[in-house]
């Protein structure tokens, strides 16, 4: 293997190894959160993921929840000794802090439910951080390392979630700070970008489609993604999921009479309407409000009865009221009377089971809600870089276990500007996250290394040759000349010849023609070469100078004949020639001309 050879093998190594070096050759693909493949919740049946928390590893099932920044799960206290004895599995699994090694308990807080204050919700928890792990023992799950776990007791959160909100979370004070599980997983370049996908599963459904939850990325799949709908988020709210519904029908009939906006929460399973639009519902499907509760209950009868009536509603979804953006997109959502046949628990009695039509009573705005009943049907995307969320009819696989088609999101541009207008919420300035600069310096030092790994071997190869054609053309030059000196006693048609060509040099350079140089196809180096170069002319002018080269032919340049031309001196490229043009000296023409051709290779024909 010749040096050259061995340029390019090197180049390719270095270039192989630097990026295994950089570290965005380290991020990991999107996390497809493989579902529990169980059904739960006192206000369900829910889909559900698992998580493993503490040291040794404690499994909990959990939903997702688009509001939090923390895991909620219950602990010990969530059940007593009123409970049934298969309550903590009711609740998804228990996590015991005091069994984890690396538990460090930070005290006792009210719940972060500031985006759900507006809905009455309240309670207390155990706080603390803890070693956190997606997906089940042996899963091959990253880990989401050390975060702070929520401990819940209250029932009005049953089940636990797994909070995806890119905010950080404080404990006790503004500067006691904590990434968010989906932050840590991004700066800890696990999965691509701020960004996630969920749709809640369909228990209503034949095949029993379970949920899917895609951090980093989407499902192809699962998404009608030539029917979605795009929202810029507010800025500096936790309620940063915000729909315009501008209208709500069943088989023909208006369910709401005036445009609304709505905040979407995965977290709870209600419709939060107005009470005008409830009152449509109770009248469209013969709904019962029931005080005690605050619930629709459903009995028996009027279930069969929405069955046999295949009953559905259509919601109709916008990024703004049409009276704001009268030609804004609108797409259509539609949810099957399954999906709002529910069961519900009693809180105070978790024995004590009753279906019912989830759909809440609001008062005022602050309180109008999609909740996970809405998620059932609707796909959503959720993307904190770019500060947009796309929302979407979920389309369900004909096979459950279809794996999908996960697409990978990677970080947008523009973060969370919003200068083009959007709504800001509650004010503020955006807060954008983290940029991945290790990524941006990575490709651009990755490219401009690889570019020059296969060009740097390629150029010093042809200064090489040139210079290796050079030399070897000057020795045979001196040869020649050194045999006309010595060689007059050998034959008398070698001093003919040497007499012409004496002649002709002479004639030459009376009328000032030009040494050409032609540089041809071939390798140069090998036996004989050098001496060829005086037994062709190109386009009736003797070629003095030959240089060999590997590669397609093309034109060099012009140049008068001087000195220079040995050391490359060159003039713009003037035009082609063809094959026709390369002449035998016998053909006699010498013509004069102030051009330096590179001979294309289909029309040369190797030197003898």
């Amino acid at each position: 293997m010749d040096w050259v050879s061995r340029s390019y093998v090197l180049s390719f190594f270095v270039y192989i190894g630097f990026f295994s070096w950089l570290p965005t050759s380290r991020v990991s693909a999107q996390i497809n959160l493989a579902p529990s493949q169980n059904w739960d919740g006192n206000d369900g049946p829910w889909s559900t993921f698992e998580v493993q928390i503490g040291t040794p590893p404690q499994v909990a099932r959990v939903l997702m929840s688009n509001l939090d920044s923390s895991l909620w799960v219950p602990v010990p206290e969530g059940c007593n000794k009123n409970d049934p004895p298969d309550c903590p599995e009711q609740r998804g699994g228990l996590y015991s802090y005091n069994d984890s090694s690396t538990w460090k308990e930070s005290g006792l807080y009210a719940l972060p439910l500031q985006a759900r204050s507006f809905l009455g919700y309240s309670g207390n928890s155990k706080i603390g951080v803890d070693n956190i792990m997606l997906g089940g023992i042996g899963s091959g799950a990253p880990s989401i390392g050390t975060s702070v776990v929520t401990g819940i007791v209250e029932k009005d959160f049953f089940l636990g979630h797994l909070g995806l909100n890119h905010r950080a979370l404080n404990i006790s004070n503004l500067t006691d700070q904590h990434r968010s599980p989906l932050t840590s997983l991004f700066e800890d370049k696990k999965i691509p970008s701020l960004t996630w996908s969920y749709t809640a599963g369909a228990y209503y459904r034949d095949d029993k489609t379970y949920g899917s939850l895609i951090l980093g990325g989407y499902d192809a799949t699962r998404s009608d993604v030539r029917h979605n709908l795009t929202v810029k988020m507010p800025v500096n709210t936790t309620r940063d999921l915000r729909l315009a519904i501008t209208a709500i029908s069943s088989h023909g009939t208006s369910l709401l009479d005036s445009e609304i906006y709505a905040f979407i929460d995965s977290s709870i399973p209600h419709i939060w309407l107005p009470i005008d639009a409830c009152t449509r519902f109770e009248e469209a499907f013969g709904l019962i409000y029931d005080n005690a509760t605050q619930r629709y209950r459903v009995n028996d009868t009027l279930h069969t009865n929405l069955l046999r009536s295949n009953a559905s509603v259509v919601i109709s979804v916008a990024s703004s009221t049409r009276a704001e953006e009268p030609n804004g997109s609108v797409i259509d959502i539609t949810l099957p009377y399954g999906a709002f046949d529910k069961m519900a628990t009693e809180s105070s009695d978790i024995n004590s089971t009753w279906r019912y039509f989830p759909l809440r009573q609001a008062s005022n705005s602050s309180q109008y809600t999609l909740g996970r009943t809405f998620l059932q049907e609707a796909y959503l995307h959720v993307d904190y870089g770019r500060s947009v969320f796309t929302v979407s009819q979920t389309l369900f696989p004909s096979d459950p276990a279809d794996p999908g088609n996960i697409i990978a999101v990677f970080p947008g541009t523009n973060s969370t500007d919003t200068s083009d207008g959007a709504d800001h919420g509650d004010g503020g300035t955006p807060q954008s996250p983290k940029t991945n600069t290790g990524m941006i310096a990575g490709i651009t030092i990755g490219a401009v290394l690889s570019i020059g790994g296969v060009i740097a071997p390629g150029y010093f190869y042809r200064r090489y040759r040139h210079r290796r054609a050079s030399r070897a053309l000057q020795d045979s030059h001196g040869s020649q000349h050194s045999g006309c000196q010595h060689s007059g006693s050998q034959r008398s048609g070698s001093q003919r010849s040497g007499s012409q060509r004496s002649g002709s040099q002479h004639r030459a350079d009376e009328n000032k023609s030009e040494i050409v140089v032609a540089e041809l196809p071939g390798d140069f180096g090998q036996e004989g070469d050098g001496q060829a170069t005086n037994s062709h002319l190109l386009d009736g002018r003797e070629i003095r100078e030959v240089r060999l080269y590997r590669g397609r032919a093309r034109p060099i340049t012009t140049a008068s004949r001087s000195p220079d031309l040995s050391r490359g001196g060159r003039t713009p490229i003037s035009e082609r020639i063809s094959g026709s043009t390369l002449k035998s000296e016998s053909d006699g023409v010498n013509r004069e001309n102030r051009e330096i051709f590179e001979l294309p290779v289909q029309t040369v024909q190797e030197l003898p």
